[in-house]
């Protein structure tokens, strides 16, 4: 299935937007960089809980919706709080 890129009227089959305006869109952190920044700036806890069990990255506005990887897009949360949040909790 065929579907519109979020900035132009590019049509792609996968992700949120054509190879041309994704690199636009990405910041010089790599996945893994800022994921690691984001953790630490956080003291490797979550910030809902202060758990420091299992701390993962997660991106505030998600990617699909035109969110980037900032450390301002990105916060700490515990493998539960993720999970929680994903599922609209």
């Amino acid at each position: 299935m065929l579907r519109r890129c979020l900035d132009c009227p590019a049509l792609i089959r996968v992700g949120s937007r054509c190879p041309a305006c994704a690199r636009r869109y990405r910041s010089s952190f790599s996945r893994h960089g800022w994921a690691d920044a984001v953790k630490a700036r956080d003291g490797y806890r979550c910030v809902r809980c202060g758990s420091a069990e299992r701390p993962e990255a997660h991106h505030i506005v998600p990617l699909q919706h035109g969110g980037r990887d900032t450390l301002e897009n990105g916060q700490t949360l515990c493998d539960a709080c993720h999970k929680r949040r994903h599922r609209g909790r």
